[in-house]
């Protein structure tokens, strides 16, 4: 959903914030608000074949969570300009479960990752080997 769709007065970048907002707190529903659910498309990595759509992407991200349920970005910068965002932030997690195959290591990891969004929100993405591993920059 754009900028312009979710309220007036709010900026994209607002949106896309709500949203991995609602993400990190895993609410898939309220995150729901804050994309169109008919234009969303997504390269998810890991869980599905090529783009999908926001059910598809929902049941990736419920897999994601399963081996790394104390999924969290922090986003330290977003940029909006009309309704595409683009964000740089930080995605954290510990491997206590099963993770695109991979045992758990039952190790923190941080990765840093950046983000793009258009007029229909995209979640933001982890490096999957680094954080399944508990690697990567800045390993927490």
């Amino acid at each position: 959903m754009t900028a312009g769709e979710q309220s007036p007065g709010v900026s994209t970048g607002e949106v896309y914030r709500g949203f991995i907002e609602a993400v990190n707190r895993k609410d898939l529903e309220a995150a729901g608000r804050f994309v169109h659910a008919a234009r969303y498309r997504e390269n998810c990595v890991g869980f599905t074949r090529g783009f999908v759509d926001w059910e598809q992407a929902k049941e990736s991200v419920r897999q994601v969570w399963k081996g790394l349920p104390d999924l969290r970005v922090e986003l330290a910068q977003v940029l909006a300009d009309g309704d595409a965002a683009l964000a740089h932030g930080t995605v954290r997690g510990t491997a206590t479960g099963r993770l695109y195959g991979a045992p758990a290591t039952k190790r923190p990891g941080r990765q840093r990752s950046d983000h793009r969004a258009g007029s229909a929100s995209r979640r933001a993405q982890p490096d999957a080997p680094a954080l399944r591993q508990g690697t990567g920059p800045g390993r927490a």
